[in-house]
């Protein structure tokens, strides 16, 4: 008797359709990178938190600090991090 091998990515691959079969085919993305970011880890570094800039209106200013301030990345203005009290 010859069993079907499947390959690791089509395990994966049924694994998320079973764990997500209530998601969106479109959403699903978002839903995955949504869990690794609150799990933590290296991706959680990769992409981080925004928060809404007050001089553009856009949620792309970064939430944490790098160098000391902050630039928004849609209209490209600086906000320096206010000294703690």
């Amino acid at each position: 008797m010859d069993t079907k091998k499947i390959s690791e990515s089509e395990a994966c691959e049924r694994a998320i359709d079973r764990m997500l079969k209530d998601v969106p085919e479109e959403a699903r993305g978002y839903v995955m990178l949504r869990t690794v970011q609150k799990a933590g880890g290296m991706m959680s570094a990769m992409y981080p938190k925004f928060t809404t800039c007050p001089h553009c209106g856009k949620q792309r200013l970064p939430v944490v600090a790098h160098n000391g301030s902050r630039i928004c990345r849609s209209c490209r203005e600086w906000f320096p991090e206010k000294a703690v009290v």
